[in-house]
C-alpha cells in the first residue's frame, strides 16, 4: 500500500515497484489507508510520504501498527519531498520505524537465523592440521531431543547423529550440525553459542568433551591455521558491527554490492531477499534502496543480474 504521496512521488514510486513486480493499492491521505487496512486484506509493505519527523509519529500510523492482521508488515516512511527521499537525493532519505514491541517478525526470524547460522558451529575437525588432541576425548549420549548443556569453556565435537541449533524464544531453527562439527561456549577459540540452545536430533547425539586445558594446547598445536580461520571473521565481524549502528542502508547496500562484485562490474544469481539476509536488512528495505541506488544511476538492474554502473561513486556511499 502506499498512503500520503503527491502524484509526482507516487508516479516515481510506482514504476520503482513495478519493475519488481509489485501490486501497489494507494491511498491519498491516513483516512482513507486505515479504512482500507480495516479490510483485512494482507499487505506485504505499507509505504508512505512524509515531509516532517512529527508525521512520522501521525496518528494513522499509530493505528496501522495497532491492528492485529499488520503485526508482520513493515512500514517504511519515505522522508522527503515530491519523492526525493524514495530516490535518497538531494534532502531525503529512507526511515524505517521502531520494531515494535511485540517480537520479532517472520522475516526478522528470518534474518535472525541467517545470522546466528553464521556464528554458531562453523568449525570442524577438518580444519585443524594437527587433530591428535580429538582422540580418547570422553563422550556422552543424548537420548532424541535431549537439551545439550554447554558448559563455558567446554568444546563439544558431534560424534554420531546430528544436534540442532534453536533459538528457542522465538522456536526458531538455526541450523543442523553434522558429525565432524565443533560447537560450545569457548571465547579463547572464538566460539559462542550465543541466544541460542543445542539439542539432540531424532535419531540423538553422542558428543565428544574437551575441556578448556585440552583447547589450549589444540589452539597451541595449531596456532597459524586457527590465526588463519579466525582474525578474518574477527575483521568482518567488527565492520558488520559498525556498518549496522552506524551507516544508513543505502551505505550497507553499497559496500555489499561492491564485496560481491569484487574486481568484476556484475553480481548475478543474488536475490534481493539474499543480499538482505547478509547484511540484516529485510527485503522491502532493500527494495527500496536498490530503488534509490539505481534513480542515481549507480546500478542497473535485469531481473536477477546486477550491474555496478558507478564503482566510484558506490564505493564513496559505502564510506558515508
Amino acid at each position: 500500500m502506499l498512503v500520503r504521496c503527491d502524484r509526482e512521488a507516487a508516479e516515481q514510486i510506482l514504476s520503482e515497484l513495478e519493475i519488481q513486480e509489485w501490486r501497489v493499492d494507494t491511498c491519498p491521505d491516513g483516512v482513507s489507508a486505515i479504512e482500507a487496512l480495516k479490510g483485512q486484506r494482507h499487505y506485504d509493505l505499507i509505504l508512505t510520504c512524509c515531509e516532517t519527523t512529527a508525521s512520522y509519529e501521525s496518528e494513522w500510523l499509530q493505528q496501522a501498527s495497532a491492528l492485529d492482521h499488520l503485526k508482520s508488515t513493515p512500514i517504511v516512511i519515505i522522508d522527503g519531498k515530491a519523492g526525493a527521499g524514495f530516490n535518497m537525493g538531494k534532502g531525503g532519505k529512507v526511515k524505517v520505524p521502531r520494531q515494535r514491541a511485540r517480537g520479532l517478525t517472520e522475516q526478522g526470524k528470518e534474518l535472525a537465523a541467517f545470522a546466528l547460522a553464521n556464528k554458531v558451529g562453523y568449525l570442524r575437525v577438518e580444519d585443524f592440521p594437527d587433530q591428535r588432541l580429538f582422540d580418547d576425548l570422553p563422550a556422552q549420549s543424548y537420548g532424541p531431543h535431549k537439551v545439550i548443556r554447554c558448559q563455558p569453556g567446554e568444546l563439544l565435537l558431534v560424534k554420531r547423529g546430528l544436534v540442532e541449533v534453536w533459538q528457542t524464544h522465538h522456536d526458531l531453527f538455526v541450523k543442523r550440525l553434522m558429525i565432524g562439527t565443533l560447537f560450545g561456549d569457548v571465547p579463547l577459540l572464538g566460539q559462542t553459542i550465543v541466544v541460542t540452545q543445542a539439542i539432540a536430533g531424532e535419531a540423538g547425539a553422542t558428543l565428544a568433551k574437551m575441556d578448556i586445558n585440552r583447547v589450549r594446547r589444540l589452539i597451541e598445536a595449531n596456532a597459524l591455521t586457527l590465526a588463519e580461520k579466525l582474525y578474518p571473521r574477527l575483521a568482518a565481524a567488527e565492520v558488520s558491527h559498525y556498518r549496522a549502528i552506524f551507516q544508513p542502508a543505502e551505505s550497507r547496500v553499497a559496500a555489499l554490492l561492491l564485496e560481491l562484485a569484487g574486481d568484476e562490474a556484475t553480481i548475478e544469481g543474488m536475490t534481493q531477499r539474499q543480499l538482505g539476509e547478509h547484511i540484516g536488512l529485510v527485503r522491502e528495505t532493500v527494495v527500496v534502496v536498490m530503488a534509490a541506488l539505481k534513480a542515481k544511476k549507480l546500478i542497473g538492474v535485469d531481473r536477477r543480474k546486477l550491474t555496478l554502473l558507478d564503482k566510484k561513486r558506490l564505493e564513496e556511499l559505502s564510506r558515508s
